[in-house]
């Protein structure tokens, strides 16, 4: 016999179980105890149409001093990592970089997985939307809720030329 469970399961979290069978005479001796701990949840790789001529040069927030680059539209930079309290606003610099001769103006966002779901669409996950902007570095202030779980999560960064889906 064989038997799913279909909920989510709550990232970085260990679980345990144990097996009974039992039939009309009663229920037979317990399994020994399992157990298992769920890692990371998977997430979508962000790609970039313009990453010849645009990109994310650096990013900084609290701790994090990050000078990307041009990486071919996505870096993965989750080995580094930050402390951001519940409850507070921080300010993250958000420097655009370019291609010689190349200038645009860019929509930024940032959003937090505050639910840790593998997704940035739950309720306030979006915790910055600058519009357009001028292509210089801009300050973006970013509000951690005060009714979000305590715990290791992820940010994803995103700027893009004329598109506010970024």
């Amino acid at each position: 016999t064989s038997w799913t469970m279909n909920t989510n399961l709550d990232p970085f979290s260990a679980y345990y179980w144990r097996v009974f069978s039992g039939n009309s005479c009663g229920l037979a001796p317990a399994s020994s105890i399992y157990n298992f701990t769920t890692g990371a949840p998977s997430y979508c790789l962000p790609g970039s149409t313009h990453s010849n001529h645009e990109w994310i040069e650096s990013v900084q927030i609290e701790s994090i001093n990050n000078t990307s680059g041009t990486s071919g539209g996505y870096g993965d930079f989750t080995a580094i990592s930050t402390d951001l309290a519940i409850g507070s606003t921080y300010t993250a610099t958000l420097t655009p970089g370019y291609a010689p001769d190349e200038i645009w103006p860019e929509y930024w966002r940032i959003w937090i997985d505050f639910d840790r779901n593998g997704d940035f669409d739950g309720p306030n996950e979006m915790v910055y939307d600058a519009g357009m902007t001028d292509s210089v570095a801009i300050n973006a202030s970013v509000s951690i809720p005060s009714n979000v779980q305590l715990g290791t999560t992820r940010m994803r960064i995103g700027m893009e030329w004329n598109d506010s889906t970024a």
